[in-house]
């Protein structure tokens, strides 16, 4: 089974060698990557990705967002040059995690007859600890929502296809023959979006304005990036930032209550990487006690 992951990035300087390491490990074996005019050290690591037989990247210049485009480009780019078996079309900031053993493990448990799994994504919050995204981000939502309070909707990976159509936000595909997987999901998605405010702004603000500038997107798509943007544009985005953002008693108090939990499955990996990658290095979180442990 080979399986390919596509990522469209810009200006993931703080977590593309954190995301393609972790999915490395858990059996993706290729990527293909839409790097949308980064301005930071994002195109500088994807090269050595490049370099190492491990990826091959697209540089995409135009600013209007075609998400869709891009996406399906890269999918049927999988299937028809790569032969993958099964796609997985991913953000930056989304960590597939299969619930036992490996993601190839997670596909092969999937019967022929169906061609996609939806999967389920769980939000981390911020918090305002010192160290490495990996290391400070340990709490999440038990049930998430996006900025509008709606459930934070599901992922679609899909088997390799030359025919097959994603929709915007990777939530849907078409263009395959078969049937969607009904059971239970064997994988999560554990989704860090909201690691510092600074690079949070720039998203929301460059991703929204890119959205606006494409006629194909009307105002249902992206509502949640547009009313994001609505905050930064009135000056209250920061009010949105700090109602997420967890220090030790709030993380405490909401874990006490069941709407928050600890989890440090993407920590834990990211802490103790495995396999090597020429020149790749990984910061290590410094050594303290947590507060869930210290009460």
């Amino acid at each position: 089974m080979k399986v390919v992951m596509t990522l469209l990035v810009r200006n993931e300087e703080d977590i593309i060698e954190d995301n393609l390491r972790f999915h490395l490990d858990r059996g993706v074996d290729f990527f293909i990557v839409t790097d949308n005019a980064s301005t930071d050290g994002t195109s500088k690591i994807l090269s050595r990705w490049v370099e190492a037989g491990l990826a091959e990247v697209i540089v995409e210049h135009e600013d209007n967002y075609a998400q869709d485009v891009w996406v399906t480009r890269m999918a049927r780019r999988a299937a028809q040059g790569l032969g993958a078996d099964w796609v997985i079309n991913s953000d930056a900031d989304e960590f597939w995690w299969p619930l036992k053993g490996s993601i190839k493990d997670a596909f092969a448990a999937i019967p022929a007859r169906f061609t996609s799994v939806q999967v389920p994504r769980v939000n981390y919050r911020p918090s305002s600890a010192a160290g490495p995204w990996h290391q400070r981000m340990i709490v999440r939502d038990v049930n998430s929502v996006n900025a509008t309070g709606r459930p934070l909707p599901a992922k679609v990976c899909h088997r390799g296809a030359a025919t097959v159509d994603v929709a915007p936000g990777n939530h849907a595909v078409g263009g395959l023959d078969g049937l969607p997987w009904e059971g239970a999901s064997p994988m999560i998605i554990l989704h860090f979006p909201l690691r510092d405010f600074e690079r949070f702004e720039q998203k929301i603000t460059q991703g929204t304005e890119a959205v606006e500038r494409n006629p194909a997107f009307t105002a249902e798509f992206f509502d949640a990036w547009r009313h994001l943007y609505e905050l930064a544009r009135s000056g209250k985005l920061r009010d949105y930032w700090d109602s997420q953002l967890l220090d030790d008693a709030a993380a405490s108090d909401g874990v006490r209550a069941g709407r928050l939990v600890v989890d440090t499955r993407v920590a834990t990996a990211l802490r103790d990487p495995e396999g090597d990658l020429p020149e790749a290095t990984l910061d290590k979180a410094p050594r303290r006690r947590p507060w869930w442990r210290s009460r």
